[in-house]
């Protein structure tokens, strides 16, 4: 590559070929101003939504029972469980139980900040982020209330399932 003739080297003068071209001409600039941008909400301001979480919802140490899902479907049903604070939270020994007197106790779990964990009420293999009640079926299509504990007993969410 160092005897290459055809690379351009320092020093060396480049030859464009085109002598009848006419001179370069000067492009006036100006300078960038991005542009502002416009918000017109749909519907009026009444209708902007303010994505915020009830505090009926926020659990008293900010993790709350977020949503159920797939209630009464076997192997998908699902607790969301949702970690609003800038801690983290270690579940190990916290409850989660219906009406009907089923409970869940979690395993050693740290909680991450803005984290969530998905409890599924059917078999599988625990991972950070999903945890496995073990039943045999489905049990919330016929709850109408979900508590959610820590590990000294007090409630720190509830979540209607009606």
């Amino acid at each position: 590559v160092l005897g290459d003739p055809n690379l351009i080297r320092p020093g060396q003068e480049l030859i464009i070929p085109g002598e009848n071209l006419p001179p370069p001409t000067p492009t006036p600039t100006v300078p960038f101003e991005p542009p502002t941008p416009a918000f017109t909400p749909i519907g009026g301001p009444e209708h902007t939504p303010t994505p915020t979480i009830p505090p009926a919802f926020q659990g008293k140490e900010g993790v709350y029972i977020e949503a159920v899902m797939n209630p009464g479907e076997p192997g998908r049903e699902a607790i969301l469980i949702r970690n609003t604070t800038k801690e983290l939270h270690d579940l190990a020994g916290w409850k989660l139980e219906t009406d009907l007197g089923h409970r869940y106790i979690f395993p050693d779990l740290l909680l991450w900040p803005q984290g969530i964990v998905v409890v599924y009420t059917g078999s599988g293999t625990n991972t950070p982020t999903e945890l496995y009640w073990g039943l045999d079926g489905p049990i919330l299509a016929g709850a109408s209330e979900l508590r959610l504990y820590d590990r000294a007993g007090e409630l720190v969410s509830s979540y209607s399932l009606r």
